[in-house]
């Protein structure tokens, strides 16, 4: 594929993506392997990077797409000499790898404790300002500076105290054009420890030095909240978040009391809303129990269909060998 053609192909996601005319890719490619092409983008007339700022024009004709946040040249086919069966990733893929703005705003829900899932990417969290708006938003306390290194970055989360959070920008470049960047978030706690998370992974991140042209924290402090009491009303509280987020509100608890603890937890009945209503055995839930555990770190989860009781009681007693309980199913089955 020549270039300019790739480049054309690379104008025109970008005209779909962000509005005819609004964005557009490099001049020339910034690499090209067998599989694709990659072009640097950047709104028009734009003085701050997208933080999606590269986007790989496969040269099998598939669909281009934007590099993501967390490791945006692990699938580049660097190196290799053909491309193979490689087919690029579908947009409800990828999607999800261009979304660390709103994983690391979810990241900072979960260090305190609180029900938290990231929305999903829009193409207009891109706009040009985006990390003065996520900031204005969400850490409108936050001290900003350019750090020239992950001991700099660590150094001044742990010069704060406990508590002290801080997101971090992580900035690229290829072939001296800036690129797609990240997000991450660090936090002191109680121990005196900071820990780097990618909201993207669920996990420690990596400090990654290959490509990086710079490190942007923006450092604040806020006390995380106590956990919850492990008593009757707080079971109660996480099982309705539990049901409203696997069902909306079509699920609800079946008279919760004080006879429903167990050693290591609360046994819950729960039922649709639609059988509450009808009294018809169809409409009732299949998954009709629910385990809220004391331990708040453990998430309430329902029980095996098969041998549950079985299951139960070996969980309750401490077991540690047991097949994982079943994901959350359809309320109406």
């Amino acid at each position: 594929m020549r270039v300019t053609r790739t480049r054309d192909v690379a104008q025109q996601w970008l005209d779909r993506a962000y509005g005819g005319g609004s964005a557009e890719p490099t001049r020339y490619a910034l690499l090209e392997t067998p599989r694709l092409a990659v072009f640097g983008c950047r709104f028009r007339g734009a003085a701050e990077p997208m933080l999606a700022g590269a986007i790989a024009v496969p040269a099998n004709g598939d669909a281009p797409y934007p590099l993501p946040n967390d490791r945006p040249f692990g699938d580049l086919g660097i190196g290799e000499e053909h491309p193979g069966d490689w087919r690029a990733p579908a947009e409800r893929d990828w999607v999800w790898r261009v979304n660390a703005r709103n994983c690391v705003v979810a990241a900072d829900a979960a260090v305190d404790r609180a029900p938290a899932s990231a929305l999903p990417w829009q193409p207009a969290d891109e706009r040009p300002g985006w990390w003065d708006r996520l900031r204005a938003g969400h850490f409108p306390q936050a001290e900003v500076a350019a750090c020239g290194g992950w001991d700099e970055v660590l150094a001044a989360v742990r010069d704060g105290g406990p508590d002290t959070r801080g997101v971090v920008w992580v900035r690229r470049e290829l072939a001296g054009v800036e690129v797609t960047g990240h997000l991450l978030y660090a936090h002191h706690d109680d121990d005196g420890r900071v820990a780097v998370l990618d909201g993207m992974t669920g996990a420690p991140a990596d400090l990654e030095t290959a490509t990086v042209s710079g490190l942007v924290l923006a450092r604040f402090h806020r006390p995380r909240p106590a956990p919850e009491p492990a008593d009757l009303g707080s079971a109660v509280r996480r099982a309705e978040r539990h049901l409203a987020g696997a069902y909306g509100e079509e699920v609800v608890l079946v008279s919760p009391g004080p006879a429903d603890e167990l050693e290591r937890g609360w046994l819950f009945a729960c039922t649709t809303r639609a059988y509450l209503a009808s009294g018809d055995f169809h409409d009732q839930l299949l998954d009709a129990a629910l385990v809220v555990p004391k331990h708040p770190a453990e998430a309430p989860f329902a029980l095996p269909n098969a041998d549950p009781w079985r299951w139960l009681a070996r969980w309750d007693a401490g077991a540690t060998d047991l097949p994982p309980p079943p994901a959350p199913g359809p309320a109406s089955w």
